[in-house]
């Protein structure tokens, strides 16, 4: 069932992100007549799909383990915001940088030259395996 609604999700987020960056690219290219070249546009676009998708993944984890979803809500309204108006914006020391990593990956995701971290993969799967186990648990 976890993995119905993973996939679901997961799904709904990537054909949601994709459509918003084509209207968005469209929008470039009609209205200002300078869209990215097609090549950045697809590495820009592939970092902010997987970022959405997995953004949403740690969501619906945190609703299988919290048993609502006011929490997982807040986390993925917060999360981008958080990342976008503080850590991107602000020049923060490299300790610091390293405590947000998971945060800060997003960032490097999407840029013309990610470094593509794995930071939000491992916690989406970790937690989506603590959500397992504790569905698990309260099913039997």
């Amino acid at each position: 069932m976890l993995l119905a609604k993973m996939i679901t999700v997961a799904v709904a987020a990537i054909v949601t992100e994709a459509v918003v960056l084509a209207a968005s690219w469209l929008v470039l290219a009609v209205f200002f007549g300078a869209p990215p070249t097609p090549s950045t546009s697809l590495l820009l676009g592939t970092g902010f799909v997987m970022d959405i998708a997995l953004i949403t993944l740690i969501g619906l984890a945190l609703a299988g383990l919290v048993r609502g979803s006011v929490l997982p809500i807040a986390v993925l309204v917060v999360w981008p915001q958080m990342e976008m108006f503080l850590i991107n914006r602000l020049d923060l020391p490299p300790a610091l940088l390293t405590a947000l990593e998971p945060f800060y990956s997003a960032r490097r995701l999407v840029s013309a030259t990610p470094e593509w971290h794995l930071v939000l993969l491992v916690l989406s799967v970790v937690l989506l395996g603590a959500a397992a186990v504790a569905l698990t648990r309260r099913a039997t």
